[in-house]
C-alpha cells in the first residue's frame, strides 16, 4: 500500500467574506442550471436493486482497519469513478484508501494532528479531501499511475476551531466545512483559500454545527447543529441566518443527506431517531426510531431506499417507511453508511474500528 504524508504539500487559505465573488456565483449558476436538469423526473434506474433483493441482504465482508490503538472509525465515502474504491478516516489521524475486491488498503494518507472527521472523492474521483479535528481540510492527488498520494493544498477552514464534517460540492473545485464554532465555511480547493465563512461563536443560535452536506443543485446546503435543528442555507445569499430551520429532534444532529431529487432531507440525531423531511412543506414526513444515538443517513441514488446508522444499520423504503433490512454486525456505533451504486450493496463504518459491506451473499 501506498502512503502520503499531509504535512508539506499545500499552503494556507486565507479568510473568507460574507459576500461571494461574481466568478463564484457564476460557477455556482452554471452548474445548478445543469444539475437541476438533470434529476427533476429522472426514471427509476431498470437495474436498480429490488426490494426483495435487499430483503436478503447479508454482511458480506467485514474489514479491521485504522490502529487499534486509537480505536474508531469516522467516515467513509465511495469513488463515483470506481465502487470498488472505499476512503476511510479514523480517529488515528488518517485516511486510508481500501480496495473492496482485493480486501485490502492501498494507501494511507497521514498528516492530520487529529481525528479525521469527514473524507470525500473530488474531481470526478481523481482526488480526496480529509477534514480534521486539527482545523484543516486537506486534498490530496495521486500521480499518473494512480500510485503515490502527495498533498495538493491545505485550508484552514474555520481560523484554527475543529473541522467536524466536510464534503465535495456539486459544482466542481469547491467543498463545503462545518466547525465547532459554529460556522460552516465554502472553499475553494483549487485555490486552497475559503471563499465564505457564515456564523461562528455559536452560528445561528445553534452551537457547534456538526454536519454538513450539499443539496443536490449546490445553490442550498444543509446542516445539523447541537442544537437539534437542522439548518437550510442559500450558498449565495448575504445573509447570515439560514433560509430554513427544521425542528423537532432532542439532541445533536450528527448527519444530514438530501435525496437526489432534492425534495427531501433526512437527519440522524443523537435522540436516537432519523427523521426524514418534506422541504417543500417544511416538516417531517416520518421518524425512524431506532433505540441509540443515531450516527449516519444516506439516501441511495434513486432516492428510493434510505439507510440509517445507529447500533446497526438498517434499509428502508421511501414514503412506505418499511424496513428491508437490517445488518447488526458492528459491536459498537455506525458513524458513517453509504450505498453503492444502483443500491447494488452498502457499506458502513463504526467505532468498533471495522468497515463492513453489506448486500447480495455471493
Amino acid at each position: 500500500a501506498g502512503d502520503a504524508d499531509m504535512g508539506e504539500g499545500g499552503g494556507e487559505g486565507g479568510e473568507g467574506g460574507g459576500v461571494l465573488p461574481a466568478a463564484v456565483v457564476e460557477k455556482l449558476d452554471a452548474a445548478a442550471a445543469t444539475l437541476s436538469a438533470g434529476r427533476r423526473k429522472r426514471p427509476t434506474p431498470a437495474k436498480l436493486a429490488t426490494r426483495e433483493a435487499i430483503a436478503g441482504w447479508k454482511e458480506t465482508s467485514a474489514h479491521s482497519l485504522h490502529q487499534a490503538s486509537q480505536r474508531g472509525i469516522l467516515c467513509l465515502a465511495l469513488s463515483p469513478a470506481d465502487p470498488d474504491v472505499t476512503l476511510t478516516g479514523g480517529v488515528d489521524k488518517t485516511a486510508r484508501l481500501f480496495s473492496r475486491s482485493a480486501g485490502k488498503v492501498t494507501a494511507t494518507l497521514k498528516g492530520h494532528k487529529k481525528a479525521v472527521t469527514a473524507v470525500g472523492f473530488v474531481a470526478g474521483g481523481e482526488a480526496v479531501l480529509t477534514a480534521s479535528l486539527d482545523g484543516g481540510v486537506r486534498v490530496f492527488a495521486s500521480d499518473d499511475d494512480g500510485g503515490k498520494w502527495a498533498a495538493r493544498a491545505r485550508v484552514d477552514a474555520h481560523g484554527g476551531a475543529m473541522v467536524t464534517d466536510a464534503a465535495a460540492h456539486p459544482a466542481g473545485p469547491f467543498a463545503l466545512s462545518s466547525g465547532a464554532d459554529g460556522s460552516w465555511a465554502l472553499l475553494d480547493l483549487t485555490e486552497g483559500a475559503v471563499v465564505r465563512t457564515v456564523g461562528g461563536g455559536g452560528g445561528d443560535g445553534g452551537g457547534a454545527i456538526q454536519a454538513i452536506r450539499p443539496h443536490p443543485d449546490g445553490i442550498l446546503l444543509g446542516t445539523g447543529a447541537d442544537d437539534g435543528a437542522v439548518r437550510v442555507w442559500d450558498v449565495k445569499a448575504a445573509s447570515q441566518e439560514a433560509a430554513m430551520t427544521l425542528a423537532g429532534h432532542a439532541g445533536a444532529v450528527n448527519a444530514v443527506a438530501f435525496s437526489e431529487n432534492g425534495y427531501h432531507a433526512a437527519s440522524a440525531a443523537e435522540d436516537g431517531t432519523v427523521r426524514v423531511w418534506d422541504l417543500r412543506k417544511q416538516k417531517t414526513l416520518h421518524t425512524f426510531a431506532l433505540g441509540a444515538p443515531a450516527g449516519a443517513v444516506a439516501f441511495d441514488n434513486s432516492g428510493k431506499y434510505v439507510a440509517t446508522g445507529a447500533a446497526d444499520v438498517r434499509v428502508h423504503v421511501v414514503k412506505e417507511w418499511s424496513t428491508l433490512a437490517t445488518l447488526d454486525g458492528a459491536d459498537d456505533r455506525v458513524t458513517a453508511v453509504a450505498f453503492g451504486p444502483l443500491a447494488s450493496f452498502i457499506a458502513s463504518t463504526s467505532m468498533d474500528r471495522y468497515l463492513r459491506f453489506g448486500g447480495a451473499e455471493e
